[in-house]
């Protein structure tokens, strides 16, 4: 198969250049070339596209397999974890980690990524936003409960949630131990039923899709550290906050939070984040 890169593509600060390792080049460079390439692909016939698809594929999943064996190697040496994180502040390196959605966006690019989602609308009203500074972290608040984490106390479904049929009556609260992880089976209707676990650690509560952020295995069975709060996968011992979900052994990684709310001793939670 044969591409041509349009004009206004070329490559520039040393891209495609062979005597300019890869090493060597600025992480913005890397990622033009790369879209540049992708933008080529997406001119071939649909042979062509397929094939190169299925190109892409396989070494993503090659590099991809190569980082997680990486990444456990550095925690298994006693000097790994602070050799990961300072690895992690490498641009090129943090761009790959992206990504492969091996870490996540640090909280700039989340918040700048949200507010270019309401921007037109914003605009379209006569209105703009730009983006100040970043201060103890970002959180985008959607329109119905959201929040993973609450206090056991916090009582009261927002009106109306009741009626969404994403919302699943989990457990009850008397069913739930003190620190303790609970595996329910969301029924929501008329959709799959969704595997999730409910934390509860001293009174607050949070819900996760039963999935580890490492290889998707079931937390069914994972242990609760009661002093430090902390989760682990029985699977492969990775190791997450029990109460945000963020990883503790993988930098950037995390559960995949629930919307949780209680109502008069029922545990309810969201079948969707």
């Amino acid at each position: 198969m044969t591409a041509t890169i349009a004009p206004g593509a070329e490559l520039v600060s040393g891209r495609g250049d062979p005597s300019v390792a890869p090493e060597d080049r600025e992480p913005e460079d890397l990622a033009g070339a790369l879209d540049a390439a992708l933008a080529a692909v997406g001119e071939l016939d649909v042979a062509s596209r397929r094939v190169a698809g299925q190109l892409q594929r396989a070494l993503d999943d090659a590099h991809r397999a190569a980082l997680v064996h990486l990444i456990r190697a550095l925690r298994n040496d006693p000097r790994g974890k602070e050799l990961l994180f300072a690895a992690v502040d490498i641009p090129a390196v943090r761009m790959v980690l992206l990504m492969h959605e091996l870490i996540r966006p640090d909280p700039t690019t989340l918040a700048r990524q949200a507010l270019d989602e309401v921007r037109p609308q914003l605009q379209s009203h006569g209105g703009d936003v730009t983006l100040d500074r970043v201060a103890d972290g970002v959180e985008v608040v959607p329109n119905e409960p959201g929040p993973a984490l609450i206090p056991l106390g916090e009582v009261g479904l927002r009106s109306g949630a009741a009626a969404d049929p994403t919302w699943c009556a989990a457990l009850t609260v008397d069913q739930l131990d003190n620190r303790t992880v609970a595996h329910v089976l969301l029924h929501p209707t008329g959709e799959e039923d969704v595997p999730v676990i409910v934390v509860n650690l001293d009174g607050q509560l949070a819900a996760y899709r039963d999935a580890c952020a490492h290889l998707s295995m079931s937390l069914a069975e994972a242990e609760l550290d009661p002093v430090t709060g902390e989760l682990t996968c029985p699977w492969h011992g990775h190791t997450f906050d029990g109460l945000s979900g963020e990883s503790r052994s993988l930098p950037g990684a995390q559960l995949d939070p629930l919307p949780l709310r209680v109502d008069g001793g029922q545990v309810w939670v969201r079948a969707r984040s």
